[in-house]
């Protein structure tokens, strides 16, 4: 009896300890993809579909678009590339505004998420994750996922791009023809794949939560019976 009691509280220890090192895992990789996914300038594109032998795509984020800079010396010509803000005359609707309110509110869940992960390796506590984590997760992944209301703003469609770079455009040429509507860029992808890794991240604590339960729970039950096998 005491031999299976103790393979039990071994196998529940395993458990938890295996759980939160997932959740600290998956809660840092999804942290590092949302940063990537929200702050670059690649969340969605417009690929030319035809007019042009070489690849040419103009790509757009929630905060800022990919813009080119031509600078002429006396070396050559060179193209400057860069992520610019964008201007305030620049008309965003809705969608566009919803994704930039739930890319805040998911930068505030993850760093409470990475400052509650930093406590929880630094505390000498028994513990290792709280109650409140897992749906916290869970809210993080939630908003991360909204912030995908951006393709379906007023961004994702073709006469946008006159707004930021009209110039540009007419530098193409007019052979140059782009998509009535834009496609996803990395930014978008890694912004899905961050929205699953919160979700495997809530699970992963949850599960742990559970574990630690289970292992307090023998471990009170094991107290109370000693008495009684002496």
């Amino acid at each position: 009896l005491h031999c299976s009691c103790a393979r039990a509280v071994f196998y529940k220890i395993y458990c938890r300890q295996r759980c939160s090192a997932l959740q600290t895992l998956f809660g840092f990789t999804a942290f590092v993809l949302m940063w990537i996914g929200t702050f670059r300038c690649n969340f969605i594109q417009f690929a030319a579909t035809s007019g042009t032998s070489d690849p040419i795509s103009f790509e757009l984020g929630i905060w800022y678009y990919r813009y080119w800079d031509l600078v002429l010396s006396t070396s050559g010509n060179f193209i400057l590339e860069s992520c610019h803000g964008y201007d305030d005359y620049v008309e965003m609707d809705d969608s566009w505004k919803a994704a930039r309110a739930f890319s805040i509110l998911t930068i505030i869940f993850a760093i409470i998420i990475l400052v509650a992960i930093c406590i929880s390796a630094c505390a000498n506590s028994r513990n290792v994750t709280s109650a409140w984590e897992a749906p916290l997760y869970i809210l993080t992944a939630i908003s991360e996922g909204l912030t995908l209301l951006f393709l379906n703003s007023n961004a994702c469609r073709k006469d946008f791009l006159v707004q930021i770079d009209e110039t540009a455009l007419n530098n193409l040429g007019a052979g140059v023809s782009f998509p009535e509507t834009c496609s996803m860029g990395a930014g978008a992808k890694f912004t899905i794949s961050s929205t699953v890794f919160f979700f495997v991240a809530a699970v992963s604590s949850y599960v742990a939560h559970g574990a630690e339960k289970g292992e307090i729970k023998e471990e009170e039950e094991a107290g109370l019976r000693e008495p009684l096998n002496v």
